[in-house]
């Protein structure tokens, strides 16, 4: 994997996702932001308020993200960063029992929209997290940043952040803007 690519990656992830946490401190809440990298390294910063309310709708979230697609093939960008508020599944004890013993099951847990049999069942737990997509065709970063919202005292805590690098298929859904873009690993 090119460590050049993945760097950059990383440096603007972390400037677009430094961005979200400062709105989301001072707002309650982060409108999806889209950071274009064009292939002379000029940055493209957009910010996606209109968007916000359709990434609770699955349908209109593939509708955004195949003309997002779209957008950057058409624009033949080198990169981009896609910045999210998500809801990222965490794997309880009696969860990663599972995962050990039955992975099917598991991933049927962990793939249905918002976790709601996995909680349930005690499989997964979940938290609120700032997702930080950051791709290229050579690479992929992922950054999360798990937060709490405070809604007696309106404020935010931010936990630990995480890291995953990959390359341009370590990705897979609806963000997945580089590598294979058949259908089956878009959903």
């Amino acid at each position: 994997m090119n460590e050049e690519e993945v760097e950059l990656l990383r440096r603007v992830g972390q400037m677009a996702l430094k961005r979200a946490m400062e709105e989301c401190t001072r707002t309650g809440r982060v409108d999806p932001l889209v950071v274009g990298i064009q292939a002379d390294m000029a940055i493209t910063m957009m910010p996606c308020k209109w968007a916000a309310d359709i990434m609770n709708n699955g349908r209109m979230k593939d509708v955004f993200f195949d003309a997002l697609r779209m957008w950057v093939k058409q624009q033949k960008w080198r990169g981009i960063v896609i910045v999210t508020e998500a809801w990222m599944g965490n794997a309880t004890e009696k969860g990663w029992k599972l995962m050990n013993e039955d992975m099917k099951t598991f991933r049927e847990y962990s793939s249905e929209p918002g976790y709601k049999r996995a909680i349930a069942d005690g499989i997964m737990e979940v938290s609120e997290v700032l997702f930080a997509s950051a791709q290229s065709d050579a690479a992929t970063v992922i950054i999360t940043q798990p937060f709490k919202r405070n809604e007696a005292t309106m404020t935010i805590t931010y936990g630990e952040q995480g890291e995953t690098v990959g390359g341009p298929d370590g990705l897979h859904g609806r963000q997945k803007m580089f590598g294979d873009l058949r259908k089956e690993w878009l959903r």
